[in-house]
């Protein structure tokens, strides 16, 4: 364990963990004892420092609570998880013309999908299509993604 660790000035205990990131890839460096490789990043703050570090999972163990970055990291696993089965599983195609699909899945028996445009991508919610266009299927299918979210936030929370 080097860097912050063997310094007086940075608090070793008192840490409180503000966030949990999937970096997608193992590339993230940890501020705390410079492991390379974490995927998984913990966002650390301390009232005695103005900035935040962001460490791995061991180190934000000893930091804060060691079950509270386990689970930290736990539910960041899983959101990722389910983020990649929604997008994987499910979908149908449809023609829309000789050139164009209609990318679908049925939710909670209501169509969600994607679609080409002339200039570009569009998602829609049953009868409801966004407002934007997207330069490419995956822009398009990553923001009915984030409206399946909120959408399933309200089912849930009934908010």
């Amino acid at each position: 364990m080097t860097r912050y660790w063997n310094k007086l000035n940075i608090p070793h205990k008192g840490w409180q963990l503000i966030d949990c990131v999937d970096k997608l890839e193992a590339i993230h460096q940890c501020d705390m004892c410079d492991k390379e490789n974490i995927r998984y990043i913990h966002k650390m703050y301390h009232p005695e420092l103005p900035e935040y570090l962001w460490v791995g999972c061991v180190c934000a163990g000893h930091m804060a609570d060691e079950y509270t970055a386990k689970m930290a990291e736990k539910k960041t696993r899983s959101r990722t998880m389910k983020k990649q089965r929604w997008m994987r599983d499910g979908w149908n195609t449809l023609p829309i013309d000789s050139e164009k699909v209609y990318i679908y899945k049925s939710v909670h028996n209501t169509p969600w999908g994607v679609y080409e445009l002339k200039d570009g991508w569009n998602y829609n919610v049953g009868y409801t299509h966004s407002h934007e266009s997207f330069a490419n299927k995956e822009l398009a299918l990553e923001n009915l993604y984030k409206v399946y979210l909120e959408v399933y936030l309200v089912i849930v929370t009934g908010k």
